[in-house]
């Protein structure tokens, strides 16, 4: 885990990134795609210490191999533990082989706090662009970028700076999870950041809740994780799946 928290249990924000190498342990009886947090049958962490340098991050990776390093960016509403655990899930019930990393901001982690996660995301920026950066010192195999809701846009949002300032991250694949985005501001990012990725593909749902009070404050029609026009995003260079229902 990578966080801009000033520690995993905050909800502060920090300028500062903290790694932590951690094991994850996933029960076995639970339905795929859930994520129990509490009870006897629920995701723990069985292990968890801080790193600090380089060799000690490069160590927690492991070897670069033929399966790309997998960051991971939550979206709103998570602790960071339900962040962690929600990558840990993915692992488990899709088969991703490669090392897992988590980037944690400083979410409140509560329904009403949706104004806080937004200005918490745009304010990870920085930090997330930080990991980028160390991680090019250090890993030499292939990075897939999976983001989610709110997540979305501080990922968008840190690859355009890079790209901006001449510092491009180079990512074999990326994937957008029903990205809490206004249309406008998002084709106007892909466009920053083309060409997109090889492997770049765009998930979404119509009707989503949290996505149609995300519109309601932002006084826009919809968002791009909800739309329904996925020829639009098909022709951005996306692949476009459509899960309503």
């Amino acid at each position: 885990m990578a966080t801009n928290r000033v520690s995993p249990a905050s909800t502060d924000r920090s300028d500062d990134l903290n790694f932590y190498d951690m094991d994850i342990s996933v029960p076995r009886n639970r339905t795929p795609g859930d994520v129990p947090v509490d009870g006897d049958n629920a995701f723990g962490v069985a292990r968890q210490r801080q790193i600090s340098t380089d060799a000690e991050l490069k160590r927690a990776l492991g070897p670069a191999g033929a399966d790309p390093l997998v960051i991971w960016v939550h979206g709103f509403n998570n602790t960071a533990a339900e962040a962690v655990y929600r990558q840990a899930q993915m692992v488990a019930d899709t088969g991703l082989r490669g090392p897992q990393l988590s980037f944690v901001w400083p979410s409140a982690a509560t329904a009403r706090g949706y104004l806080f996660d937004r200005d918490s995301a745009l304010q990870a920026r920085s930090a997330l662009e930080d990991l980028f950066v160390r991680l090019g010192r250090i890993w030499g195999g292939n990075i897939t970028l999976i983001a989610h809701s709110l997540g979305c846009l501080l990922a968008m949002e840190a690859l355009v700076r890079m790209r901006l300032q001449d510092r491009a991250v180079v990512l074999d694949g990326l994937v957008l999870l029903q990205p809490d985005i206004s249309p406008d501001v998002f084709e106007a990012q892909v466009q920053d950041i083309s060409p997109l990725p090889k492997n770049a593909l765009l998930v979404v749902a119509q009707g989503d809740p949290a996505l149609r009070v995300s519109a309601f404050a932002s006084q826009s029609r919809n968002r791009v994780g909800a739309t329904e026009d996925k020829s639009r995003y098909e022709g951005l260079g996306f692949r476009v799946i459509d899960l309503t229902g």
